[in-house]
């Protein structure tokens, strides 16, 4: 099983993508904040993972790459970018939009950056946590997701 992982904003040395390198050698597809899907999705394409694993921001890119040939597991995904562009220029991710692909998607109740709620107006399949933040630090939670990502596919 061939992981990749999209970090979110200023992620690019997340402690997720090391933990899920140690344990998964998952691929870590860094998304810098000059923000450039194309870079990201290009790097999809060679790398054809089985499962994506993206957080906040990188969920939003992820959801524009063409490649569907993967389970998507979005962490606290950024559903909208009025939060982000508070803090950056996103002129490069205003015009994506999504492509249909096989998502799984877990929130935080209490994320404190993002409303978890608006995830379940966007997505189908949506999961929640109680506790985790929007750094999503529940890991065993997403060690579980990750292994048994076939039984939330029901």
């Amino acid at each position: 099983m061939k992981i990749a992982y999209i970090n979110g904003y200023n992620g690019e040395n997340s402690s997720k993508a090391k933990l899920l390198k140690e344990r998964y050698k998952a691929e870590h597809i860094v998304l810098k904040n000059d923000f450039n899907p194309k870079e990201v999705c290009q790097k999809l394409q060679e790398i054809k993972p089985d499962i994506v694993v993206a957080s906040s921001t990188g969920c939003f890119v992820a959801d524009s790459c063409e490649y569907d040939k993967a389970i998507f597991i979005y962490l606290n995904p950024l559903v909208d970018l009025s939060h982000l562009a508070t803090l950056t220029d996103i002129s490069k991710l205003k015009n994506l939009k999504p492509k249909t692909k096989q998502r799984l998607v877990f929130v935080n109740e209490d994320d404190e950056l993002l409303d978890y709620e608006k995830a379940y107006q966007k997505y189908d399949k949506v999961f929640s946590f109680k506790k985790g933040g929007h750094r999503f630090n529940n890991t065993k939670d997403l060690f579980e997701i990750i292994e048994n990502y076939k039984n939330y596919l029901d």
